[in-house]
């Protein structure tokens, strides 16, 4: 019983201290960040093209892909571990949404945060911010963006 007694006492005696750093500490206040992030992308589309006559003499096409190049914004708000995005317009057309889209899989760290925007059924383009450089990465199968981001301020006049 004794030795069990001497485990205890060893185990509260170093819980202790470390107890009261833990409460010393501030706690951390959530993350809220809005970024503007002003770049480029491309939407990869398909289109018909003319490809011959059939043996009844009719003309053929066949679909060929092609990117189309766009300038745009991209904007990010993080509010605790839940965020938002508000992508180009062009991207936000090409899926048929509209608006702020929500963040999936939202990853927050020191140097990057990353995550996948919610642009419809089964399709959420990954992306990546580096928060050392300042640049927003994002890609998916119908579309890309690259762009340099900074924080945004509704009520700071750019001119």
């Amino acid at each position: 019983m004794t030795i069990r007694f001497a485990f205890a006492a060893a185990l509260a005696a170093l819980a202790t201290p470390l107890a009261a750093e833990q409460a010393a500490r501030p706690a951390e206040a959530p993350l809220s960040l809005d970024l503007m992030c002003m770049g480029h992308g491309t939407l990869h589309k398909m289109r018909q093209v003319p490809d011959g006559r059939n043996k009844q003499g009719e003309r053929r096409t066949r679909s060929e892909s092609y990117d189309e190049p766009f300038r745009g914004m991209f904007r990010i708000r993080l509010r605790g571990d839940q965020g938002d995005a508000l992508p180009p317009e062009p991207m936000l057309a090409q899926s048929g949404q509209s608006g702020w889209r929500r963040i999936k899989k939202l990853r927050i760290g020191e140097a990057a945060i990353d995550g996948k925007v919610d642009l419809g059924l089964l399709y959420a383009p990954v992306f990546h911010i580096d928060r050392y450089a300042g640049t927003l990465s994002l890609s998916g199968s119908l579309n890309a963006f690259e762009g340099s981001c900074r924080p945004y301020d509704a009520s700071e006049r750019q001119f």
